[in-house]
């Protein structure tokens, strides 16, 4: 049976910003091998707590479900948008959790990409305070995390992996003597680590 690993967005240790709440608008995720995304019925969003704009609001508003529900519209009044309390309201440790099946028990093996929509109508500067992190099935292991070290709408998150084996036709130009000449061969690449990187729009 699939394990499940969780992408979570929590605050970062150590920075010094204030411990706002967290507010976002969308997060998807990618399969890795197919880059497909995956359905949004695939995923269970879960936050630490949910803002109530005020005690008649409907349940809908600002809940966890919205950040997965495939809508990247403005998040206005709440409808789109999900949204946790903050510090100054109970909540210590902000944070979204978003889990997702994977075929081993390692997020990476699962996932080729996330892309997290920032909340479109304020706020935006939140983010700021936290980072996004890749969960191993055991739940404990964070396999990968990515800071949010600007203020942006949208961010893609390209997880790290190993380079797939490649057969290269490589030249070199050599001279002694006054008499050069070039010497060509296929080379096999080995596998090696492909870094991660982040790439915002």
């Amino acid at each position: 049976a699939a394990s499940v690993c969780t992408a979570r967005i929590t605050l970062t240790p150590g920075t010094g910003l204030r411990k706002d709440a967290l507010n976002l608008n969308e997060v998807r995720l990618y399969r890795k091998g197919s880059n497909a995304m995956i359905p949004t019925d695939k995923l269970r969003a879960v936050l630490s707590s949910q803002y109530q704009r005020h005690p008649a609001a409907p349940d809908s508003m600002f809940a966890a479900a919205n950040c997965i529900d495939g809508d990247i519209g403005p998040g206005l009044n709440g409808e789109v948008a999900c949204h946790t309390l903050d510090q100054d309201h109970g909540d210590l440790s902000p944070q979204l959790n978003v889990t997702f099946p994977c075929p081993t028990t390692k997020a990476l093996d699962a996932v080729s990409k996330v892309e997290v929509f920032n909340r479109g109508d304020c706020c935006q500067e939140r983010i700021l305070a936290y980072q996004l992190q890749l969960i191993d099935g055991d739940k404990t292991t964070i396999a990968q995390a990515f800071p949010f070290n600007t203020q942006e709408a949208m961010y893609t998150f390209v997880t790290a992996g190993r380079w797939r084996h490649a057969l290269l036709y490589v030249c070199t130009h050599t001279c002694l003597l006054g008499v050069c000449w070039d010497m060509c061969a296929f080379v096999h690449r080995v596998r090696g680590r492909r870094p991660a990187r982040v790439e915002i729009l």
